[in-house]
């Protein structure tokens, strides 16, 4: 009998031990939200953007030439993705159309400035620099090539894949 009343003791002794520990913890909880919530940031944000510590690129590179400026960041697997659809035809574009890449982690403001909904984002632009079309999503050669063609590049060859 007297084994029984110390096991109950203890048990006794153990749940109050919890109580104590969760009270404190929440105690030492509530002071490290409160502390966050003064800090300058709130407590529950992403992390922050990197600095940009260059300017936006200037949109377009080359007047008088045709333009496709991607949107993106490279933390997205589609807009990865995107770039390097864009990039493999850099050498197509060579002298007939640019390409701009924009950072919009890096660059936000440009972002607002062209009213993305979302990354990626190809906008098409004239010889004048006035948007003709936009894509939003993975970008395919040909959608480019045809983009580049509404917006007046004079692309001599056929789309990839089109005979």
């Amino acid at each position: 009998m007297r084994t029984y009343r110390y096991v109950s003791l203890l048990i006794i002794a153990a749940a109050l031990g919890f109580v104590i520990g969760l009270k404190v913890g929440e105690q030492r909880v509530s002071a490290r939200l409160a502390a966050t919530a003064s800090d300058s940031e709130p407590c529950c944000t992403w992390p922050a953007a990197p600095r940009a510590d260059t300017e936006p690129p200037t949109i377009p590179p080359v007047p008088g030439l045709p333009c496709v400026v991607q949107f993106g960041c490279d933390e997205t697997e589609d807009c990865r993705a995107a770039r390097l659809i864009l990039e493999g035809m850099s050498g197509e574009m060579e002298g007939r159309a640019s390409l701009v890449m924009v950072d919009t982690r890096l660059h936000p403001r440009e972002a607002d400035r062209w009213r993305l909904r979302m990354v990626p984002t190809q906008v098409f632009l004239d010889a004048n620099g006035s948007e003709v079309s936009r894509h939003e999503g993975i970008i395919t050669a040909d959608e480019t090539l045809a983009g580049l063609r509404a917006a007046g590049a004079d692309l001599h060859q056929a789309p990839r894949g089109t005979d």
